[in-house]
């Protein structure tokens, strides 16, 4: 109640909410709703987004700040593969099209997506000491075999969970979308 009604006003006035936190910023769209039962929680579910949807709706809005913005990285021939794994809770609700997308205007050809299911954290259930192994399995399953078959890929994760699950796992340290996009707009 407290945070949807610090976030109404600007639902109400047509401001954009957006996360980059998906179980956090999914939470306003799926679960106030339900829990908080208000026109006003309603309102500001209908109002949030992930970062990479409010990108691409300005992206798509005005085509030549994408070219600006990314036409440095998309073109670049380091062959450098960008790898993108998404949280379970952002394929559950609003899948991973925008993330994907949005990769492929800054990566080009370079960025795909891990076909992967959950990374097996789960939110707190891989912290659980009882669950280690079946949390370890889960990401076994797929997602962390691919990442060890692509040495020096550059691995995508949104989810703070995803991320400390798949370096745990594999020793790789991930990044989430936003710093490698940021990256690409700074031409590094």
């Amino acid at each position: 109640e407290h945070n949807v009604e610090l976030l109404a006003p600007l639902a109400y006035s047509a401001v954009p909410i957006v996360g980059t936190e998906p179980s956090c910023t999914l939470t306003l769209t799926d679960e106030y709703p339900q829990l908080v039962r208000s026109t006003a929680a309603r309102r500001v579910a209908s109002q949030t987004m992930m970062l990479e949807t409010f990108l691409l709706q300005v992206l798509d809005s005005r085509p030549e700040l994408s070219r600006s913005l990314f036409h440095h990285s998309a073109g670049n021939s380091s062959g450098e593969q960008f790898l993108y794994h998404a949280h379970c809770h952002q394929k559950a609700l609003v899948g991973s099209g925008d993330a994907v997308r949005l990769m492929g205007l800054a990566f080009g050809d370079r960025a795909t997506e891990i076909n992967s299911g959950c990374c097996g954290m789960a939110g707190s259930f891989g912290h659980e000491r009882e669950h280690y192994e079946v949390a370890k399995a889960m990401g076994e399953q797929r997602l962390f075999p691919v990442i060890r078959s692509a040495p020096g890929a550059q691995i995508a994760v949104e989810g703070f969970s995803c991320r400390q699950q798949v370096e745990h796992h594999t020793e790789v340290q991930p990044r989430h979308l936003v710093e490698y996009l940021a990256d690409a707009v700074m031409g590094r």
